[in-house]
């Protein structure tokens, strides 16, 4: 069951503005690499990235691919 929540219409625009979109995720860190461009068969652009974040006790890596 679904709990229900009081939201600002500004929150209620934003939640809606969201679409189809399943997880948003803010990374703050340093690039390791230069990213990599290409160009998938439907000629849609694809850029991948490798990120590294600092955690408290060790550094985290991520990749990350960028559709456009």
């Amino acid at each position: 069951m679904r709990s229900k929540t009081t939201t600002t219409k500004k929150q209620t625009a934003f939640v809606q503005s969201q679409g189809d979109s399943v997880n948003q995720v803010t990374l703050i860190g340093r690039l390791v690499a230069a990213p990599e461009l290409r160009e998938t068969a439907s000629g849609k652009d694809v850029t991948t990235v490798r990120v590294v974040t600092n955690g408290k006790s060790h550094a985290e890596f991520h990749d990350v691919v960028l559709w456009g």
